[in-house]
């Protein structure tokens, strides 16, 4: 009787032991999980901020788009170095959900047309929107911006069982300025006072009524409400 308490006592012992270690393995893979999961939110917030500082340079500056997402990334967390892409987005229009180029110019302007995935590789439409890749430079204006990051973090407990680090897994954000997708654009006022009066000289004249008309060639009905108003009166003979 006694041996077999003896024996009851030493397989305890020993089940204690093993379920000692598994509970500490447990415990300390639960707290690198919990590091790792602490530093995914805290990389999205990093990439979702990068992203909205770089959408108000848009969308006349691309470049300082880039260069803004960038530098706020890297100023909250140094070992970020976020990838980034600009699009034109637009709404979508038909059953076969294709570019509404009446809002290019006047929302974003990606480049010339026609805006399909032959012209602009990575081109995506769904029933409401589309987005044009648009690069930096020229005269292109994007109006959206996507930053993406993802970040290896070193495991406290997880060596000690031959796990170096965990990825955090790709993070990602948009951010868009001004009209985007299906919001229909707010028209706009505008107003042209053209100067005729004889302080402008020929060659003034001449250069105004130029700018007048390539100003009415980029703009729209739906997006613009044009009035004209002169100063001094017509000239009718001579």
């Amino acid at each position: 009787g006694d041996r077999d308490r003896d024996d009851e006592r030493g397989a305890t012992a020993v089940i204690v032991a093993l379920l000692a270690t598994v509970l500490f393995t447990a415990a300390a893979l639960a707290v690198d999980i919990s590091n790792l999961a602490m530093e995914r939110q805290n990389l999205h917030d990093h990439i979702d901020s990068a992203a909205h500082a770089g959408a108000f340079e848009l969308p006349d500056n691309p470049a300082a788009a880039v260069a803004a997402a960038r530098q706020i990334a890297r100023a909250q967390d140094s070992a970020i170095d976020p990838e980034t892409e600009l699009f034109c987005v637009v709404a979508s229009e038909g059953t076969s959900h294709t570019v509404k180029a009446s809002q290019i110019p006047g929302t974003c302007n990606p480049g010339p047309p026609p805006y399909t995935a032959s012209s602009y590789p990575g081109l995506r439409c769904n029933q409401t929107i589309c987005a044009i890749p648009c690069r930096a430079g020229g005269d292109r204006k994007c109006n959206t911006m996507r930053v993406w990051d993802n970040k290896l973090v070193d495991y406290k407990f997880a060596p000690v069982f031959g796990q170096e680090t965990g990825d955090t897994g790709s993070v990602s954000s948009a951010a868009c300025k001004g009209s985007c997708g299906n919001e229909t654009p707010n028209p706009m006022d505008i107003v042209v006072v053209a100067d005729r009066s004889p302080s402008m000289s020929t060659t003034d004249r001449d250069s105004m009524k130029a700018a007048i008309l390539d100003s009415l060639t980029t703009m729209s009905p739906s997006l613009h409400y044009v009035a004209f108003s002169a100063l001094h009166k017509s000239r009718t003979v001579g």
